[in-house]
């Protein structure tokens, strides 16, 4: 047994192309500007304390203070984190008098597709 797994990844042993598939697939392919927001947004949920904050977000809005006293983190260091995971499109956030809450972010639309995403990614951590 290989360490690096080399024994079980296979590869085809010719090369070829199917043409038609290949056009298709390219045509199916995002933008350059939504595949940078999709690695930002891949980057900032690498993080186990991220993926943490998007799952008690998920289960309820919290303010910074709340989600601190949950991880057993300062606030200085969730507060990092929150504002990584609003650049990366991943958090709303509503202030309420002088709260902020967070919340996983919606798609335009009132879609909840990439809240959900984030979320279970969470899950499967």
């Amino acid at each position: 047994m290989s360490v690096d797994g080399a024994e079980f990844f296979k590869r085809c042993t010719v090369v070829c192309f199917n043409e038609e598939k290949i056009e298709v697939l390219r045509g199916s392919l995002p933008g350059e500007g939504e595949l940078r927001e999709a690695a930002n947004r891949h980057k900032a949920l690498g993080h186990p304390t991220r993926q943490a904050i998007l799952h008690i977000l998920g289960v309820e809005a919290c303010c910074v203070c709340d989600l601190a006293a949950v991880l057993n983190k300062p606030v200085s260091t969730v507060s990092q984190h929150l504002r990584l995971l609003w650049m990366a499109g991943c958090l709303e956030m509503r202030q309420q008098g002088k709260l902020v809450f967070y919340s996983p972010a919606r798609e335009e639309g009132g879609s909840d597709e990439r809240a959900a995403s984030t979320v279970e990614s969470s899950v499967l951590v």
